[in-house]
């Protein structure tokens, strides 16, 4: 009988190991690539905690990691409801092409609901409340509501009922980096303006040129019209810079004219996309709607050192 060799089985555990940990990396990079959601994330929280009066900059640090995990666990569970349809429309994508299974994507879901237990209760108790709000209502999303078929056909109903998380989640985080479970007004309105915010970059990245539809994809373009979609994307604008307004206070007096001027971009590229309508436009005026989370959260973030 042949026996078996340990350093043979080891070498080939490593490798299994390291392939494993490969799939990973490359899930991330193309589903949650750190260069663009990190910045988003971390624009976030210093907007944020600009808000919140937050100076520590440790909370804001601590906060920064719970909200990356937060927000990777949303991404998990996207992948999840859209397996299905990812396998007609989109087959390049990792779960797709077998890159993970949905078995893996359901461990990591576990492992991150304890890591984002594990960070609140050790480092930001006060957020403790929240964070479980945001959480049981994300757990209701990956469920759909349990109305999977009489909400998925309503794609802006969907849509903002699911960003809807991230009321709770900056409650969450403001109640974390203030070490403070109290809600005050001004965090009401950090909470709406952030879910407004959020509600831009959903309702931006599915709005398209007339060319650039495509068969059996539903779009915000299609249901509103492409006039009506960027009106939808420029009143949550306006009322998200007011929001922040009034979250801030009277603490800078330039709060007004900056917010302004972020809704002036939007409404620029907007403008760009509705009178030439070229694909290049089309996908200017998504990408802007990305931008602008960074533009807004950039400008409360940098805010206290402008004084």
């Amino acid at each position: 009988m042949k026996r078996a060799n340990s350093n043979e089985s080891d070498l080939d555990f490593i490798k299994r190991v390291a392939n494993y940990a490969l799939n990973w990396l490359l899930f991330i990079w193309e589903r949650f690539n750190p260069a663009t959601h990190l910045a988003m994330i971390i624009l976030f929280c210093a907007g944020t905690a600009t808000l919140a009066q937050v100076h520590d900059s440790s909370r804001i640090a601590y906060a920064c990691i719970l909200a990356t995990i937060f927000f990777f666990r949303l991404r998990l569970f996207d992948e999840i409801k859209d397996y299905e349809s990812d396998i007609v429309i989109n087959p390049k994508r990792p779960l797709p092409r077998g890159l993970l299974g949905v078995f893996d994507i359901k461990v990591a879901l576990i492992l991150s609901i304890i890591a984002e237990y594990v960070i609140v209760q050790a480092v930001l108790p006060a957020a403790m409340r929240c964070w479980l709000i945001a959480l049981v209502w994300s757990l209701f999303m990956y469920k759909e509501f349990f109305i999977p078929n009489l909400i998925r056909p309503y794609l802006t109903t969907y849509a903002t009922s699911h960003t809807l998380v991230t009321l709770p989640l900056t409650l969450a985080l403001i109640a974390g980096m203030t070490n403070q479970s109290q809600i005050h007004q001004s965090d009401i309105w950090a909470a709406l303006g952030a879910w407004l915010v959020f509600n831009i970059f959903e309702l931006g990245r599915k709005t398209f040129q007339k060319n650039e539809e495509r068969k059996n994809v539903e779009s915000y373009s299609l249901i509103w019209g492409r006039y009506g979609a960027v009106a939808l994307v420029i009143a949550h604008a306006i009322i998200a810079a007011y929001a922040f307004t009034q979250a801030i206070g009277q603490d800078f007096a330039q709060i007004g004219s900056l917010m302004s001027a972020c809704v002036a971009f939007l409404i620029f590229i907007s403008a760009l996309y509705l009178f030439v309508k070229k694909k290049w436009t089309g996908s200017l005026y998504r990408a802007a709607s990305s931008v602008f989370i960074l533009l807004i959260y950039g400008v409360l973030a940098l805010l206290p050192y402008t004084r």
